[in-house]
This record gives structure tokens, C-alpha cells and sequence, in this order.
């Protein structure tokens, strides 16, 4: 799972706890820090969470 957030957001920051809560293994990505990669995955808002397969196609949409 891929979390695009940003360090102001309170509700990524939830993201991120459920995420921990539910057991998932996710990389959290800061959309300040790396825009390119929200542009290559389409994300317009944060938080959004993503399932990622290994060649980088997204095979679920999981929040936003």
C-alpha cells in the first residue's frame, strides 16, 4: 500500500493509524516532497491510499 499525504494533514495522519491499526505494510509518501510521483499515480487529494503490484500498476483504490 502506498499513503500519498502531507505532514499538515490531520486525516492522513489517521490514514496512517488505521493503516498501522489493520496491520498493513504501507510506504507513506509526502505529496510536498515528491509531487512527480502524485502526478504518476493520479492523486489530486490526500489522503489517498493505494494498493501498488510490484511493476507499479495500481490494483486498488483503498481511500480518497
Amino acid at each position: 500500500v502506498v499513503a500519498f499525504s502531507h505532514p499538515l494533514c490531520t486525516d492522513c495522519h489517521q490514514l496512517v493509524a488505521t493503516l498501522e491499526a489493520a496491520g498493513r505494510r504501507y510506504v507513506n509518501i509526502d505529496v510536498r516532497a515528491r509531487p512527480e510521483l502524485a502526478r504518476k499515480y493520479g492523486i489530486a487529494l490526500v489522503p489517498t491510499a493505494v494498493a501498488v503490484a510490484i511493476d507499479g500498476t495500481v490494483t486498488a483504490r483503498l481511500a480518497g
